[in-house]
């Protein structure tokens, strides 16, 4: 390809959608869907459009940092050429804001982006249009250029003031319909549908109401291709990519180092420290990257304001001013400024939940929340900003190839299952989500204090332990009291809860407390020390199978 080349799980999602394509328009949806499904997870059944019988409908699940738009660019010359057979097809490419509109129709625009030149190579002539721009079509477009409308589903709404000009006649569009059985409102609208185009939405979960369905139903596309990573119940997910397969491909940072810390203050210091470590790690790189922290502060009305959090990265973290920039509804400091610059200065962004959409910035490494994540949506956005790999490639550097995620809470569990949560929402599968997360206890000591029916063994633990472990009988059972514990006592704690122990409720109460099940749970055999073992070689050489010696082994073989 042109400049880069696709990623191999790319490619793949690109030749099973062209073969589908193909088939559909050979044997029909259904039967190619059956076909070439490679998503088992997900329903087997084909569901076609309502009143869009004729129209194939199929979903691209992949996650946030997969390459949703580069998939959409691809997949327009595959509709043309295996099903809609037509030279140069009108497209509606449909997006869930305005925010993410903007930043479509600049990627699309830009003729050095790989985006536009993925297009330019196979069509020649590419238009790109923003939906209010669709008066200056001209007839000679329809022939001769691939014509792209950027909007939103909201666009072709007729609650609204855009979508009302979209069904509006037009003088401007009565040259494009000669040739036509011309309807009597010469709008927009009624032209998309007269075309039939090919329709690509992203994340098209946003649009599985029914007034969504009206509006493909006006369009009448010929065919219809999702790209989420989140597919709404019923979509046609016709292949998927796992968040495994974007870390393999260098796509996204992984795992996600989670650290806990016991106030707001000790969550930025951590940020900021790891920040500037990686800093050092990049300058050994040879493309350049800034590392940059992305702060999630709380909202006015409450304690930890981002100008709290910019006064105390300014004067007790020593953050020269120029390094912050702050992006929130009323001050968008980061409007106009190209962050991957070498000039750029900024290493730090502060914000609410502005960035949550339509902000794409890969040297963002380290994220920290400063608040208690209220919702779990804006912490899932905000968290997605530092998965994407700075371009698209393994760093050298073991520790430029992970993320980092800091966070101020009291409840360890309650941080690693949030965390979990948001990454299922950005569409890793469940086992995905608790390998990406890797918790880490920083220098903080945890008190525990648990009340059960059955009084603790504690004869297997370490004497500093056993000393400053309290036992109370109380009249509710057995209290026992452990402060000031570090990580390594913790993890002796888990280890030995079979012992401490009999009954499941009293162990499960005790795992809970150390946090056991958010940092060892999900770790792999070699990370817990489990040995790789295999049998010893047997041959049988008609003698029965006999356990060989290599000099008998070789011997045997050679003759």
């Amino acid at each position: 390809m042109i400049g880069m080349e696709l990623k191999t799980y790319q490619q793949q999602m690109l030749d099973v959608l062209a073969k589908f394509l193909t088939e559909a328009k050979a044997v029909g949806s259904a039967t190619a869907f059956a076909e070439n499904r490679d998503a088992p997870e997900y329903e087997p059944r084909y569901s076609p459009l309502k009143g869009l019988e004729d129209a194939p409908y199929i979903c691209l699940r992949l996650p946030t940092g997969g390459g949703k738009t580069l998939l959409g660019a691809c997949s327009i010359r595959l509709a043309a050429e295996n099903f809609l057979e037509q030279e140069k097809p009108l497209v509606l490419w449909l997006v869930p804001t305005d925010v993410i509109r903007q930043q479509t129709l600049k990627l699309l625009r830009d003729t050095e982006s790989f985006y536009r030149q993925v297009l330019d190579a196979v069509f020649k002539s590419v238009r790109i249009f923003d939906v209010t721009e669709f008066r200056q079509l001209r007839p000679q477009d329809l022939t001769q250029s691939l014509n792209i409308f950027v909007a939103t589903f909201q666009s072709f709404r007729v609650t609204n003031k855009e979508g009302r000009k979209v069904y509006q006649a037009n003088e401007f569009l009565e040259p494009c319909f000669r040739g036509m059985v011309a309807p009597a409102e010469k709008s927009f609208g009624n032209l998309t549908a007269q075309l039939r185009p090919l329709m690509i939405i992203d994340e098209a979960h946003n649009y599985s109401s029914p007034l969504s369905l009206e509006i493909m139903q006006k369009l009448r596309p010929a065919a219809v291709i999702e790209l989420t990573a989140t597919p709404a119940q019923g979509s046609n997910v016709l292949c998927r990519v796992s968040a495994e397969e974007l870390k393999a491909e260098a796509m996204i940072k992984l795992p996600i180092e989670l650290a806990e810390n016991l106030s707001w203050e000790a969550a930025a210091d951590s940020a900021v420290q790891r920040r500037t470590a990686l800093e050092a790690l990049a300058a050994q790189e040879s493309e350049y990257i800034r590392p940059i922290a992305l702060f999630q502060a709380e909202s006015r009305d409450r304690e930890v304001t981002v100008e709290v959090v910019r006064k105390y990265l300014i004067e007790s973290a020593k953050v020269p001013e120029n390094q912050i920039a702050v992006a929130t509804g009323e001050r968008r400091e980061l409007e106009g400024v190209d962050l991957s610059a070498r000039i750029c200065p900024i290493r730090y962004v502060i914000t609410v939940q502005a960035l949550k959409e339509g902000w794409d910035c890969p040297f963002a490494y380290v994220f920290c929340s400063v608040a208690r994540i209220h919702s779990p949506r804006d912490a899932e956005q905000l968290l997605g900003r530092v998965l994407r790999m700075p371009y698209a490639r393994r760093r050298a550097s073991a520790e430029l190839n992970r993320a980092y995620a800091f966070v101020a809470v009291s409840d360890w569990l309650t941080a690693a299952a949030q965390i979990r949560d948001n990454l299922l929402n950005m569409g890793f599968e469940q086992t995905e989500a608790k390998r990406a997360i890797q918790p880490t206890l920083l220098d903080v000591t945890r008190t525990i204090r648990l009340v059960t029916d059955e009084r603790p063994q504690l004869g297997t633990l370490n004497l500093n332990l056993q000393d400053a472990a309290i036992v109370d009988k109380t009249p509710d059972g057995y209290e026992l009291t452990l402060e000031n514990l570090s990580a390594s006592d913790l993890r002796e704690l888990a280890a030995n809860a079979n012992k401490i122990f009999k009954s499941e409720a009293a162990r499960e109460k005790l795992l809970k407390a150390t946090g056991h099940e958010a940092f060892a749970a999900e770790a792999s055999p070699a990370e817990r020390g489990v040995k790789f073992a295999v049998p010893m070689l047997c041959l049988d050489f008609g003698e029965g199978a006999r356990l060989q010696s290599r000099r008998i082994f070789y011997r045997r073989i050679g003759d």
